[in-house]
């Protein structure tokens, strides 16, 4: 199977009158009921074909080079964000969906580590997440550093990028109840050598990395066997490149042009067999709706009846765990 781009292509304008219908009727649906989507083969038989690539594939994961840590962090995606490092808590700049989608994913993260709060006789009143140690890898300005250190952790924040941390600690500091929580101008890479957590959390940079493969290799390293994991980003889908690309970024003017680059995006089923290739097993996965209208994100069920991931069509989240040795 092949995945669909939308990109420009040397195809006839025959073609593209035939085909064009199709996108408009899927991505207005989406719009309409918050669902949507669909797969194009590589005959292009079900919707716009721009640009084609073929997925990963678990032979190809398989053959991927482990003993590579070097993923590197892409320098030209840090600066994306080293240039708007001032806007990271302005609530109506480029990052304001990254604050409404902040409240959903908090909230995801804090379901799954309730149920590790059962704890066994005589620990009775403790919460199981009060204390343990979390890194947020791609902290950025630190908004979900801060919302995750509120639930009680030990939270470490940790970013490429040196506005970043500074403008994240000169926050954090205004607020004297986050005094567990710290940030370091550091890579995945570099901090797996120092440190292993409780929890491993890296919301909406792994599209931004060069390597994926190795920066999810990195994230399963940073944690202790039997540890969570978060990660969220957006999948490989026309839709995600309407919502996520074409919308915000060309359409509304609300995000930079070119901070996403839709050839980057993974898809959910990729980035599970990632995880497993690596030594981590998939527990969740669910869709982040936006509705930029009311300015408020949905989470949704990956599948719905007999429709296959059509809730993480655009941006989704993934909890997994680290196997225990």
């Amino acid at each position: 199977m092949y995945e669909v781009y939308l990109q420009r292509s040397p195809v006839s304008s025959t073609y593209l009158a035939e085909n064009v219908y199709h996108l408009y009727m899927h991505t207005l649906l989406s719009l309409l009921i918050g669902v949507g989507g669909f797969e194009i083969d590589h005959e292009g038989r079900t919707g716009v074909v721009l640009w084609v690539q073929k997925p990963f594939t678990s032979v190809e994961i398989a053959r991927h080079d482990m003993n590579n840590l070097k993923f590197m962090v892409n320098a030209s995606e840090v600066n994306k964000f080293i240039k708007d490092s001032a806007l990271w808590w302005d609530t109506t700049g480029p990052f304001k969906y990254l604050h409404t989608m902040n409240r959903t994913r908090t909230q995801f993260i804090r379901s799954h580590l309730a149920d590790l709060s059962r704890l066994p006789a005589g620990t009775q009143g403790r919460s199981w997440i009060s204390g343990r140690r979390l890194v947020d890898v791609g902290c950025g300005g630190g908004l979900a550093s801060e919302s995750l250190a509120r639930l009680g952790m030990r939270v470490l924040g940790v970013d490429a990028a040196k506005e970043n941390v500074e403008m994240a600690r000169i926050h954090a500091q205004r607020d004297p109840a986050l005094k567990d929580l710290e940030y370091v101008q550091s890579t995945a890479e570099q901090l797996m050598e120092k440190e292993a957590f409780d929890v491993v959390v890296s919301l909406e940079v792994i599209e931004h990395v060069a390597d994926p493969m190795a920066f999810v290799k990195s994230l399963v390293d940073l944690a202790k066997p039997g540890a969570s994991i978060f990660i969220s980003t957006m999948s490989r889908t026309p839709i995600a490149a309407f919502v996520d690309v074409l919308v915000p970024e060309y359409l509304l003017n609300v995000v930079p042009r070119g901070t996403h680059d839709y050839k980057k995006f993974i898809k959910p089923t990729e980035l599970s067999q990632m995880l497993r290739a690596v030594g981590a097993e998939t527990l969740d996965t669910k869709g982040l709706i936006l509705d930029p209208i009311s300015n408020q994100c949905h989470l949704v069920d990956r599948d719905y009846g007999l429709l296959r991931n059509i809730g993480v069509q655009a941006n989704y989240i993934m909890a997994a765990r680290k196997y225990s040795k």
